[in-house]
This record gives structure tokens, sequence and C-alpha cells, in this order.
């Protein structure tokens, strides 16, 4: 984790719905939506050049990005403004802002939106120092992964060669992290958990994760030390009571009133 611009999976970052979007005109036709749709359907996106990283999970891929990092001072947000035209720039996966904002410009949250298409995420982090940073990340690099990556090696290997070949995850060498600016560590750890196939049979599936709620030397762990006011809220508005009354509607009306009670409070 870094607290420079990054850009995670943004599906997961704004939920834009055809109800929440009529609330904001329910006075006229939402003529504007279906003519937003079809501007955002109509408009052909480019194809996007090979990145200059190279995405495999190997000492070769590795050194190669570190000498990519090293041309800008191992700066990752000038190494990606490098590549404006390739998976790994800023809203690749999404149409240019321009296109999108005639359909998404009303949402309450398009204004933060557009800032991560545009310049990538970031966490709002305070800072602790580079003394304290660099030191953290010894520490970090000497403990090691949590024992359950440790013994599951193998098979956390294979997960992380997905995510990398997938270019979820850019594969360097250990030795450049003290040089990245505001770089931090985090432990990986494996948990398996029980979940569901097509057929609804329990089946058990190991996840990887990132314990961002690790403290190392400075005692202050990437959780502790968000800035929570410079959070954008997390809301739950009409759109998901209407959602959750429709599926219970569809299975009995019986139990409606009462539901719908709980719902409100919990809400």
């Amino acid at each position: 984790p870094t607290e420079l611009p990054f850009c995670p999976a943004l599906t997961n970052y704004l939920i834009i719905t055809l109800y929440s979007l009529l609330l904001l005109d329910t006075t006229t036709h939402p003529q504007w939506f279906v003519q937003a749709i079809r501007q955002v359907k109509a408009f052909q996106c480019h194809a996007l050049h090979p990145p200059l990283w190279r995405f495999s999970f190997d000492s070769d891929a590795a050194t190669h990005n570190a000498r990519i990092l090293q041309c800008v001072n191992f700066d990752i947000h000038r190494a990606i403004s490098l590549q404006t035209d390739s998976i790994v720039a800023y809203g690749s996966e999404f149409k240019p802002v321009h296109v999108l904002e005639p359909l998404l410009g009303r949402h309450p949250l398009w204004s933060a939106f557009r800032s991560i298409l545009e310049h990538g995420a970031a966490y709002p982090l305070r800072d602790i120092g580079n003394a304290s940073r660099s030191q953290d990340i010894q520490d970090a690099i000497t403990r090691g992964n949590h024992k359950s990556a440790i013994i599951n090696f193998n098979l956390l290997k294979s997960m992380m060669t997905t995510e990398v070949e997938f270019g979820y995850a850019l594969p360097i060498p250990i030795d450049i992290i003290h040089q990245m600016p505001h770089a931090a560590v985090a432990p990986l750890g494996l948990v398996f958990q029980d979940t569901i196939d097509e057929f609804g049979t329990v089946k058990v599936k190991a996840r990887a994760t990132h314990d961002q709620s690790f403290a190392f030397l400075s005692g202050l762990s990437v959780n502790d030390r968000v800035i929570h006011d410079q959070l954008i809220p997390c809301q739950y508005g009409h759109c998901l009571l209407c959602i959750l009354e429709k599926n219970i509607l569809s299975c009995t009306t019986l139990l409606l009133p009462v539901v719908s009670s709980l719902m409100f409070e919990f809400l």
C-alpha cells in the first residue's frame, strides 16, 4: 500500500442505479437520461497500448519494472503518468470523463469519482516521517508475512501470480521499497472461508489478506493513520430500501410490515 494515488477496482466505489438518478429529476420525463445512455453507448474508445511495465511473476519482470521506476526516481505516480494510453492509466477501465459526465454528473459523488478517474484514488493518511517509515519497512521485510501465508506458501504464490498476470499487482524487487516515496508495507495472510458454487454446494475457499491493521516499530498501522474526516461517508438511501422491499415482496407479503419496520430502524 502507498499514500500515492493508485487505481483500484473503481466499480466497487460508486454504484449508480436508474432509481437514484430518476429521483433527481422527477418533474419532467427523463429524456436526458435516455440520451446520455445512448451517447455513452455510441462512443468508441481507442485501443490501449501495452504498458511499459511487465506483469509476470518472475525476477526478470521485477528487475525490468525497477528500471522503469528508477527513471522517475521510484515515483509510481510519475511512472503511471508516462503510460496514459495503457491499461495502467487512471480510469482506463472506463470511457472518458467528458463522455460519462452527462450521465453521471448529477450524482452527489460524481466530483469525487471524477477525481479518481482522472488522478487515481488516494488513502488520506497521516504522515509518520521518513525515519519511522524506513524503520517500519525494514521491520516488515525482516518479519515477513503472517504464519498462514508462510505455511500455505505455494497456494499464496499461485494466487499472487494470478493477481500479477491480471495487472492487479506490480512485481518489484524488495530492495527498492526504501526508495519509493511514501511507501508502506502490510503483511500478507491467508484465510479459509466457506462459500458456495453454482450448484449451491458449500465449499472452502482461500482468500489472501493484506493486514493493514498490523503495526510495526512505529506502532502505527496504515489503518491507524487514516484521516477519517477526509473519507467519503458511506450512505444507504431509499434505493437500498426499495430493492430490499421488492425482493421481500417477491417472496411473501405477510412479513412486509414487520420487516419494513426493522429496516427503517436499521437504516
